[in-house]
């Protein structure tokens, strides 16, 4: 699933999944991912998600894990110069406005807030195990 660059350094999201995985303190405990990057070069005419559902015999290493992506994978996120990632710039207003709403609530509020935007067509994207 695409890739980061942080600091000039490339990294696969699995790499950061990887390490989630293997510490075994964090087994049980929910932890939040967010991604504020490009996933692709792609600029959206309209996107659309589909899931599958298995049975699981047990708990997966990925369980309790709650990703928010700045863009659905292959297309741009948007950032200005002076006022940096709409993303960003979004979940932070969201939660200091809505302080006392539920994660996802306030998620959601992003998510409208990023796809409202005029002039640009950007979504952001959340799932959680």
């Amino acid at each position: 699933d695409g890739v980061i660059n942080s600091n000039r350094h490339i990294l696969q999201i699995n790499q950061i999944m990887d390490c989630i995985k293997k510490c075994d303190s964090l087994a049980e405990i929910p932890k939040l991912l967010l991604m504020q990057a490009c996933r692709g070069s792609n600029t959206p005419l309209s996107a659309s998600e589909y899931k599958t559902d298995s049975v699981l015999d047990k708990i997966p290493a990925e369980a309790d894990l709650l990703r928010f992506f700045a863009t659905v994978e292959g297309y741009v996120a948007y950032r200005s110069d002076s006022m940096g990632s709409l993303f960003i710039q979004s979940l932070c207003e969201c939660v200091e406005k809505h302080d006392r709403e539920d994660i996802l609530s306030i998620f959601t509020r992003v998510n409208d807030k990023v796809s409202n935007i005029k002039g640009l067509v950007q979504m952001s994207k959340l799932d959680m195990t």
